[in-house]
């Protein structure tokens, strides 16, 4: 059993989802900035960020952390990076506090404005091409 929060299947969004809400940011990603930055660019409030270290393992302390200040910033919403959300559905499943809230994950897609066909051309020759096994390691050819 775990926290009534509306994460367990977590939402993908699209900006406009957020719209007309005060959302509360977190992340523990290496460039925490980037993230924030963007995240204002597509909210109508960020009402709270919270910023943890890279790689940051989630834990239920953690998320009764973020629901607290989520609740005293009065945020509707949470937003997290897709790495972070992995992090932390496991730590929220433990919790239990009677709040529910949405919390929101962005959906990233890598596209190229040149070259895709080429890139994708060759991605399929690596996928194909049989792996070649140095019987040898460390000696220099």
């Amino acid at each position: 059993a775990g926290a009534p929060l509306m994460d367990m299947e977590m939402i993908q969004y699209h900006p406009t989802t957020l719209a007309g809400n005060a959302v509360l940011g977190v992340c523990g990603i290496g460039n925490p900035d980037s993230f924030m930055t963007a995240l204002e660019e597509h909210v109508k409030e960020l009402a709270c960020s919270m910023v943890y270290g890279d790689h940051h393992p989630f834990t239920p302390d953690d998320v009764r952390d973020v629901l607290i200040q989520t609740r005293d910033s009065k945020a509707q919403v949470i937003v997290m990076t897709e790495k972070d959300w992995v992090k932390w559905q496991p730590a929220a499943r433990d919790v239990r506090d009677g709040m529910v809230i949405p919390v929101y994950r962005p959906a990233l897609r890598i596209s190229f404005l040149k070259g895709e066909a080429q890139i994708d051309q060759m991605l399929g020759q690596l996928a194909t091409t049989p792996e070649v096994v140095d019987e040898h390691p460390g000696n220099i050819a």
